[in-house]
């Protein structure tokens, strides 16, 4: 009787410690889950066009980047008027060279450019739009 006790006894521990040790893994593997689900990736898609309206000679852009005055110049060689922009992204738009001067942030397409900036864009980048943050852009 006494034998049958302590056998029961110790198999009544290794069945809860395995059970435990399996709950906990399961617990590990839905933690892993929930964090690969809670991570989004962001297209990176910007389309530069020399006319209004989306038209004329294009560029796209499509990875996270910055454009100085030269490299602008050489990459697309047109003036700006219309850009098309992915939501998640941003581009900034500056009037002088090196990122610098007066500058807008684009979160959406834009038909038209302000007559201010046409032909105004010295330098560009592209950037990952900041989580919860506010759209003052255009």
């Amino acid at each position: 009787m006494r034998t049958l006790f302590i056998t029961l006894f110790f198999a009544f521990f290794a069945s809860f410690f395995i059970s435990s040790s399996l709950k906990a893994q399961d617990w590990d593997d839905n933690e892993n889950e929930t964090t690969t689900e809670t991570v989004t990736e962001i297209e990176v898609a910007v389309t530069l066009f020399a006319k209004a309206n989306f038209e004329g000679e294009s560029f796209k852009i499509e990875e996270l980047i910055s454009f100085d005055n030269q490299t602008l110049a050489e990459e697309f060689g047109k003036t700006i008027s219309s850009i098309k922009v992915n939501e998640g992204v941003v581009v900034r738009i500056y009037m002088s060279d090196d990122f610098e001067g007066e500058s807008f942030e684009i979160t959406s397409d834009i038909k038209t450019l302000p007559a201010k900036w046409v032909g105004k864009v010295r330098s560009l980048e592209v950037v990952v739009a900041e989580q919860g943050g506010s759209d003052e852009g255009w």
